[in-house]
């Protein structure tokens, strides 16, 4: 049995190029792994996490996205654009015109139309890379309305204190 020899005659040189190859290879099954993970972690959070180009078509969208949408599937609400979910259009293009200036957008809050037509108010945090961007929604609809409710208990407690006091 003759040593695998490269054609400079070096035994080494073979053994550094299946190292080279094997490290590639690991290198790759770790990142894989790694991409599967985050995709799982992604896909089952508690909050709506989602990606579109500029123009507002949806790359990608988990399924807590869809469910404040109210959508039974995340490909459902990819197949509509972005715009469709504005309450207000005018609040697409602050949001936008946000990202545009900084790059970045934290607590953006706005209202939004589900599938069924209900509104919800949301905040939204995103990232623009390009022309794309990378976001999470949180559904804070209940938060406001006990906020108000609660404003307006107050007011009305302050109402009977003044006409108690008279």
């Amino acid at each position: 049995n003759t040593p695998l020899v490269d054609p400079r005659g070096s035994v080494s040189g073979i053994v550094s190029l299946v190292e080279d190859v094997t490290d590639r290879i690991q290198a790759e099954v770790a990142l894989l792994e790694s991409e599967r993970k985050y995709r799982n972690l992604v896909d089952h959070a508690l909050i709506g996490i989602y990606t579109t180009n500029i123009e507002g078509d949806f790359l990608y969208a988990n399924q807590a996205l869809a469910d404040i949408f109210e959508f039974e599937y995340a490909e459902k609400i990819m197949s509509q654009p972005v715009s469709l979910r504005y309450k207000n259009i005018r609040d697409r293009q602050m949001f936008i015109a946000a990202l545009r200036k900084s790059g970045s957008v934290d607590s953006f809050e706005v209202e939004v139309i589900t599938a069924k037509g209900k509104t919800r108010d949301v905040i939204i945090s995103a990232v623009l890379d390009q022309d794309t961007i990378s976001g999470m929604v949180l559904d804070i609809t209940e938060r406001k309305r006990t906020e108000e409710e609660r404003l307006e208990m107050e007011r009305r407690l302050l109402h009977t204190q003044k006409l108690e006091s008279l």
